[in-house]
């Protein structure tokens, strides 16, 4: 199935690699103003990463992880995948200890203006370390490192006059985000089969 063609939208993919090969990725959706262009929305998307105080973002991850390229594709239907390769750039990495639970994530709740479960987002953000939770609950100092860190990105974000946004493949919308935070309770990912 094709991407759905979604009006000044793109879909990042934050990829992440531990040094033996394991790899994560984080799937957003990025909003911009009509005057900016996709390239502009990667080189200031680059510059936000390379900004130390995003350092939080992927803080549960094994201190193994790096986040080592970005794949960012409009949603245009014509403009190809460009890919942002890390370089010698200071981009967040995992902060976690080294036990790894590969079943379990953080999970970053996204809320719109808008109702509905079209209309609210999810970044899981695992494997995360055992030091990152305690009882099947984020340590509180993890969740709210995780929680200030996406709210600075989200707004620094909004300051390049681009914007977190959820998108419905199935109803080509994006709204964008309002509300961001990490929730207390670790997660896994549910998959939806019947739409495979």
């Amino acid at each position: 199935m094709p991407l759905p063609i979604i009006a000044n939208c793109a879909r990042v993919t934050f990829n992440l690699q531990s040094s033996s090969g394991a790899a994560s990725h984080n799937v957003i959706h990025v909003m911009k103003d009509a005057g900016v262009t996709y390239t502009e929305l990667g080189d200031r998307l680059a510059s936000l990463l390379d900004d130390a105080a995003e350092a939080d973002l992927w803080r549960p991850l094994p201190s193994d992880y790096g986040l080592t390229s970005v794949d960012i594709t409009p949603l245009d239907g014509t403009t190809a995948t460009r890919t942002i390769e890390r370089g010698a750039s200071a981009w967040p990495d995992g902060q976690g200890g080294i036990a790894v639970l590969p079943q379990v994530c953080a999970l970053i709740k996204e809320q719109t203006a808008v109702r509905g479960r079209r209309n609210r987002g999810r970044i899981y953000i695992g494997p995360i370390t055992e030091t990152s939770q305690a009882d099947g609950n984020m340590v509180s100092t993890t969740q709210d490192a995780l929680t200030d860190a996406w709210v600075a990105f989200s707004n620094d974000l909004v300051g390049q006059s681009l914007a977190i946004g959820v998108a419905s493949y199935v109803g080509r919308t994006v709204h964008q985000v309002t509300e961001i935070a990490c929730e207390r309770s670790v997660a896994t990912q549910r998959r939806r089969l019947h739409r495979v």
